[in-house]
């Protein structure tokens, strides 16, 4: 949108709302428009609901399994508890359901998420600053893993 080539308009809005918006562009050193249009752009994003779970795009998915498997392990490692490595466990099993399904095709895939659950039972009985560089190591693994088998490689 550039500011010569458009014609402008005023809107009515509230007196609390505008200082809001003004406060934000100011904060943020640009004019008060793109500010509401940043605002519009994520409200549309958000308001895009797919119809069903076969609308998902890839990486929407992938993202999504991405975003639980990393909250998982940093709670854990933080909270060693057996629920937290419950939940790790758990979003393993995921990805390698619904996501994998076939080892044989992806092998070391497979291999790493075993390493990871592995990992994930001996920091529960030795939570040493080494072991949480390994499970952090092997966490960004799969991360890349995702990134080449289903983004890269399906473009």
């Amino acid at each position: 949108m550039s500011e010569a080539s458009e014609s402008w308009i005023s809107i009515k809005i509230p007196k609390s709302v505008y200082n809001h918006v003004s406060s934000l562009a100011e904060k943020e050193k640009v004019a008060i428009w793109k500010i509401i249009q940043r605002a519009l752009s994520i409200y549309e994003d958000f308001s895009k609901k797919p119809s069903a779970k076969k609308d998902i795009s890839i990486i929407d998915k992938i993202s999504w399994y991405i975003l639980k498997l990393v909250k998982s392990v940093s709670i854990f490692l933080e909270n060693p508890s057996r629920y937290n490595k419950g939940k790790v466990l758990e979003r393993i099993n995921e990805i390698r359901e619904r996501l994998i399904k076939d080892c044989t095709k992806y092998k070391e895939f497979c291999n790493t998420l075993d390493t990871l659950r592995t990992l994930v039972n001996q920091y529960e009985q030795n939570s040493s600053v080494q072991n949480k560089i390994t499970i952090n190591d092997t966490t960004k693994l799969i991360i890349k893993m995702l990134i080449f088998y289903f983004i890269l490689s399906s473009s």
